[in-house]
């Protein structure tokens, strides 16, 4: 990636926390510090005080997958075993109705609003992934599918626009074309990661990769997808990931029934919260207004560099 792109990159990064969602409204009732928790057990969706790690609330509709802030600030999550997207409430948790199904969707598992503000979900058992309109929710259309794609479990854009997906049964993170879904090929892989499950870019654009068996972070260059070493490591079933605006890194531990807390400079890690089972964590926008601008400009920054690496 050349050193404007990387800029713009780091620019859409900070100013619209891309990098779990893009053009999310954060929700007034919420602080921009809060983390959001999708819990396998019971205790289903989880909100937490980002500076202390303190039980906002837990809204006992579990046992959840995945979650995601959409455009309207309202959270998005999957639910084990089902084939819908569901809508909740930030500040209160409570369920806001169905707002994604259809399409072939087979165990919905990891999702995320794209560039475009749609949203994108990994359908395990077809092998897909399947876009949704971002506003409506009406389904449009296949948007990834390939024989290489092997059970899809979470998704990520990247710095150069293409969607990154883990799978549930391999050790390797796919990437597709961000404008048509084309495969292109398998991005990174090591034999530090077994089982590879959440994953997400941090400002500079280098890729960080959930182990789940491995028991670690794994961290690759996010423009070539070469290993850069193990980031973090004795994480119990490591899964959901999520940058915080500070850069750092916190991550969902599945069999370990805590949410780490890990230095994005020097890795050093400490326990945040305990949580039963978490799997996906989602961090609000930092902020509004002026900063939309920015994302806005970047966003085309962003893709004049798609555009000139493509050859169109």
């Amino acid at each position: 990636m050349t050193s404007g792109c990387r800029r713009a990159w780091r620019l859409f990064v900070v100013s619209s926390g891309f990098l779990l969602f893009a053009g999310v409204a954060t929700p007034a009732s919420a602080s921009p510090r809060d983390v959001f928790v999708a819990s396998l057990a019971s205790s289903g969706l989880t909100r937490l005080d980002g500076a202390t790690g303190e039980l906002v609330y837990a809204n006992g509709l579990g046992p959840l997958v995945g979650v995601a802030l959409g455009p309207d600030g309202a959270l998005y999550v999957t639910i084990l075993f089902s084939d819908t997207v569901e809508r909740m409430d930030p500040a209160t948790g409570a369920w806001l109705g169905t707002f994604a199904s259809g399409g072939g969707l087979d165990t919905a598992v990891g999702l995320t609003f794209g560039p475009d503000g749609h949203l994108y979900v990994a359908s395990r058992q077809s092998g897909q992934v399947l876009r949704y309109d971002g506003s409506s929710g009406a389904f449009i259309d296949v948007f990834a599918s390939d024989p290489e794609l092997n059970n899809p479990e979470a998704l990520a854009f990247g710095p150069d626009g293409d969607l990154y997906v883990t799978e549930n049964n391999n050790n390797r993170v796919l990437r597709f074309d961000g404008a048509d879904g084309t495969f292109l090929g398998v991005f990174a892989s090591s034999p530090h990661l077994t089982r590879t499950r959440g994953l997400a870019f941090d400002a500079g654009g280098d890729l960080f990769v959930a182990g789940n068996v491995s028991d670690n972070v794994v961290r690759f260059d996010g423009a070539t997808g070469a290993f850069l070493g193990v980031f973090a490591s004795g994480i119990p079933g490591a899964n959901g990931l999520a940058f915080a605006e500070n850069g750092d890194l916190f991550v969902a531990s599945e069999t370990g029934d805590t949410i780490y807390r890990i230095d994005g400079a020097t890795g050093a890690s400490e326990i945040f919260a305990t949580v039963d089972a978490p799997i996906g964590i989602a961090l609000p926008e930092p902020s509004l207004g002026l900063v939309e601008l920015a994302a806005a400009a970047s966003l085309a920054g962003l893709a004049a560099c798609r555009r000139r690496r493509r050859g169109r």
